[in-house]
């Protein structure tokens, strides 16, 4: 599995776009940014945004990158006092290989050399079984996981999980 992190550019726009276009069903269930791309020029002022908030330490974005194609994304967002959370999506198409756990070691990784956190955390919708199983595959300990009336049909983030890099 040749599964790498790159650091978001202007230049992933198009490639971006097109894997959001193609997974949009699916992407679209759980997170609530994705209707507010609805153009490539949507994508770059994102990706923008990204990148200056990366500038003043606040939110690192990658690419997650297979044999150089990408196959979605990967952040530490909100980095404050040596914490930061987890947050990713990844194209439909790609689903069920692994291929965001691997990512997922090499962002701790980075997080921990690089960034000098010592603590990450995972949000997700408690009915977004796959990303509640990334948490738990990686060894995330679970704090909540909550499915309400409040929640079953919204994009609220019911599940929680920490890990200490």
């Amino acid at each position: 599995m040749n599964i790498g992190i790159e650091a978001l550019s202007i230049e992933h726009a198009a490639e971006i776009f097109t894997l959001l276009e193609k997974s949009r069903n699916e992407v679209g269930q759980f997170l609530d940014w994705e209707s507010s791309i609805k153009t490539i020029d949507d994508e770059k002022t994102a990706i923008k945004f990204f990148v200056e908030q990366g500038k003043i330490g606040i939110l690192k974005t990658f690419a997650i990158k297979k044999d150089n194609k990408i196959i979605g994304m990967i952040d530490l967002d909100r980095i404050q006092n040596g914490t930061a959370e987890v947050g990713y999506w990844i194209g439909t198409e790609f689903v069920g290989n692994g291929f965001v756990s691997a990512a997922l070691k090499i962002l701790e990784k980075y997080a921990k050399n690089e960034l000098k956190l010592t603590k990450l955390f995972i949000k997700a919708n408690s009915l977004n079984h796959r990303s509640v199983q990334v948490a738990i595959r990686n060894n995330y300990s679970v704090i909540k996981n909550k499915i309400s009336e409040e929640n079953k049909n919204s994009k609220e983030l019911g599940f929680l999980a920490q890990k200490d890099i």
